[in-house]
């Protein structure tokens, strides 16, 4: 008999729970026939309102803050009074105080059958053998004087699969350093199969996945509206940062302790670094001593110096970034393109950056390119994603001659111009967005490209259109785009091949 399958339930104010139980069955569902005691009543408006005010009580909290709190008030309920340890599991079984039908949904030989039965037990929770052997519940009172991070994530978002490694080593390096910090994981997950597969990368603390009073009012409270999400609170639970993601990815564990006055001084510090940036400052690392790039030449290291008084372009890219591997063909033609253009007159560099995981895949890729290169697993590295901000790679960022940074948007200007890009100035690129207004007039207003099965409208910025991934080379672009009103499809005016428009009656 194949058993284990996720089911819906509902208690009280239409919450949903999902169990995982050891053996074969993986869910119960718990669907309640009605609420009929006074006791219970009040029960369910007690929690109607503790989901509206926040478990400190404390309604209208704006802005997803928490300035009332305590740690008992904020992550213990009625049900749970403990967090889930790296060490625990879910493999257990949580009945409820009071009268329930549980229907069972149960697959038997590729039908679906259900089973009802009225329980009336007291709470009990069965964990899994295996798992007593190490210390899987924290109780919450335990967090008393920690400065905290809830981190609301989910398995299945890319984004929060991205962020966790970042933060997992933040968490690591403040628990080296006798930090009091910890980190609490508030699932989005829909399965508590999910839950475990996720929690297993993490080395903090969690919410129980069946705790969903706890996950519902946390979220509410705080407003998460997107994920990945993370809150910073001091060791009063008073809100200090609700924008953890971007602190995080930013300044890493400068941040610490995350209040207010640290990340004021961390921008001030920025601010001055900016003021006076060069691009000796960006690239030489003094801490090792190193002056110098990699080069593919016969010195195969070249001083930072001798980019001093150039326009340099900061490659931020990586052999298993699908995207990258597209861009860098594209970006080598027009370096190739610009140097030829300059002869002698040797004015403009790319200095790729790498985030590859190991040195041989760098070799690898580097191999391919004809510029200068940061060394592999140099710090420098990290400290140039921080500073510049990088979330994304491809990235593309421009340092003019005078050390100063120009743009973020070097990859998106490469795809709309080319080498007609360069120097990649404000003013250069207000003529070259002109020239391209005047171009645009000469193109037909609907196309049909073969790549697609409806008809292309041609868009601006100021029509519809705006910053967009062309859907036939998968690399940016913006201002104009043929783009479908049907479903959303965009492509780069150059990459539009016509198919069978005569049929279509033309332009009009």
């Amino acid at each position: 008999m194949e058993m284990g399958v996720k089911l819906s339930a509902s208690w009280f104010v239409g919450q949903r729970f999902f169990y995982v139980i050891k053996g074969d069955l993986e869910a119960i569902d718990f669907t309640w026939p009605g609420v009929k005691s006074g006791k219970r009543k009040e029960k369910r408006e007690m929690v109607e309102e503790k989901g509206q005010q926040g478990a400190c009580g404390a309604g209208g909290i704006g802005g997803g803050r928490c300035n009332s709190c305590t740690v008992t008030s904020l992550l213990a309920t009625s049900y749970s009074d403990f967090l889930i340890s790296p060490h625990g599991t879910q493999k257990a079984m949580l009945l409820n105080t009071c009268r329930f039908l549980a229907i069972l949904q149960i697959k038997v030989d590729g039908v679906f059958k259900q089973y009802h039965k009225i329980h009336d037990q007291g709470p009990r929770v069965k964990w899994d053998a295996k798992a007593k052997k190490k210390k899987v519940k924290v109780k919450v009172e335990e967090l008393k004087g920690h400065i905290l991070g809830l981190y609301f994530s989910a398995n299945w978002n890319s984004a929060s699969q991205k962020f966790t490694p970042v933060l997992a080593s933040l968490y690591g390096k403040l628990k080296e350093q006798g930090a009091l910090f910890e980190i609490v994981f508030i699932s989005f997950d829909e399965n508590a199969a999910s839950f475990d597969e996720y929690r297993a990368s993490m080395p903090w603390l969690a919410v129980p996945f069946s705790d969903l009073e706890s996950r519902k009012m946390l979220s509410g409270m705080f407003q998460i509206e997107g994920i990945p999400s993370l809150i910073f609170l001091d060791a009063e639970m008073k809100t200090t940062q609700a924008e953890g993601v971007d602190l995080v990815y930013k300044y890493g564990v400068d941040a610490f302790p995350f209040t207010t006055k640290r990340v004021e001084y961390l921008r001030k510090e920025d601010e001055e670094k900016r003021s006076k940036q060069t691009i000796v400052s960006l690239l030489s690392n003094p801490s090792t001593g190193r002056d110098f790039l990699r080069s593919h030449s016969s010195v195969k290291q070249v001083p930072v110096t001798s980019l001093v008084g150039k326009t340099v372009a900061l490659y931020f890219s990586a052999q298993w970034c699908s995207p990258g591997f597209k861009f860098t063909p594209r970006l080598i033609s027009v370096y190739n393109k610009i140097k030829r253009a300059m002869g002698t007159k040797d004015q403009f560099e790319v200095v790729f950056v790498s985030s590859d995981r190991d040195e041989a895949t760098f070799e690898l890729y580097y191999e391919v390119m004809p510029w200068l290169a940061v060394p592999f697993n140099d710090e420098k590295t990290r400290s140039l994603v921080r500073y510049f901000d990088v979330r994304r790679i491809p990235c593309l960022i421009i340092i003019g001659p005078d050390g100063k940074s120009v743009t973020g948007e070097g990859r998106s200007l490469i795809n709309l111009y080319m080498e007609n890009a360069y120097p990649f100035t404000q003013d250069h690129v207000r003529s070259l967005e002109k020239r391209m207004d005047e171009e645009a007039k000469s193109f037909p207003k609907f196309r049909l490209h073969s790549g697609h099965h409806h008809p292309l409208r041609l868009v601006s910025a100021s029509s519809g259109g705006g910053p967009f991934i062309c859907c036939e080379c998968d690399e940016q672009g913006s201002v104009w785009a043929y783009q479908c009103i049907t479903c959303g499809y965009e492509v780069h005016p150059r990459c539009v091949t016509e198919k069978n428009w005569a049929k279509l009656g033309g332009d009009d």
